[in-house]
């Protein structure tokens, strides 16, 4: 499928999976003040294809940003989608290139003995810069970031959107309750297990994504941001709020 160039800064975002794909789209819209183009594709066999979620591709002309977020349905085929295509997509005005995935993976817990392993983490970053640098692409900018270990983690970081959900759902109920530690998010090796202890028929299903994702607004996601709750969501959200001068 081919992607029409404008004048607007173009920027290409590559996700694992449709939790990911949901969040991300949302996170847009809340941060531009639904002023952004935005485009959503996935991959399949290998070929771009619309989007079946949401049916979003919302078109401004007068928008300053495009953003094109392609999923690519496998957590350890994001780097090699965007190999593949970064080329292409640069030729097409995407010149900056983001890839979001999850860094639990099958090739993680064999590497790391199915726990969170600093020196795992480490290997699996610098692996992910060292094929960036070799793609010899230094006129695009690429990142890749990952989620430790998966984007439930940032949804705890989020704690609020659950007490908007349920109102019993508050941070004490989550922490002294349900026994969630919400200071060491990065520390679950698999956090979508935790989300389970708040919602208790939690299966990453389209409308229960959709309900999650859509109590979040500006001040959760700032909060999230000034107090520091989890890493990997600041660094990804700050780049980001910067590329598009918010």
């Amino acid at each position: 499928m081919d992607i029409q160039h404008n004048s607007t800064k173009k920027i290409a975002i590559f996700v694992e999976g449709l939790t990911e794909f949901i969040f991300i789209s949302h996170f847009i819209q809340i941060i531009t003040n639904y002023t952004a183009t935005i485009k959503e594709l996935e991959l399949y066999a290998n070929k771009y294809r619309n989007s079946h979620v949401g049916g979003i591709n919302f078109n401004n002309p007068a928008s300053a940003v495009e953003f094109l977020i392609i999923k690519v349905g496998n957590d350890e085929q994001v780097l090699a989608a965007i190999k593949e295509r970064a080329n292409k997509l640069g030729k097409e005005g995407y010149n900056i290139i983001l890839g979001l995935r999850d860094m639990y993976s099958e090739s993680y817990k064999k590497q790391s003995s199915n726990k969170v392993d600093p020196n795992t983490t480490k290997k699996f970053i610098e692996g992910a810069k060292k094929t960036i640098e070799d793609m010899g692409l230094a006129q695009l900018q690429i990142d890749i970031f990952f989620l430790i270990m998966e984007i439930e983690a940032w949804f705890l970081a989020m704690w609020e959107i659950f007490e908007k959900i349920n109102s019993t759902h508050t941070r004490s109920y989550i922490e002294n309750k349900l026994g969630i530690n919400l200071s060491n998010l990065e520390g679950y090796f698999q956090p979508s297990k935790e989300i389970k202890k708040i919602i208790t028929d939690y299966k990453k299903k389209e409308g229960q994504i959709k309900k999650i994702v859509s109590q979040v607004d500006n001040i959760i996601i700032d909060n999230v941001i000034d107090e520091k709750r989890c890493q990997a969501y600041n660094c990804f959200i700050s780049k980001m709020k910067s590329l598009i001068d918010i």
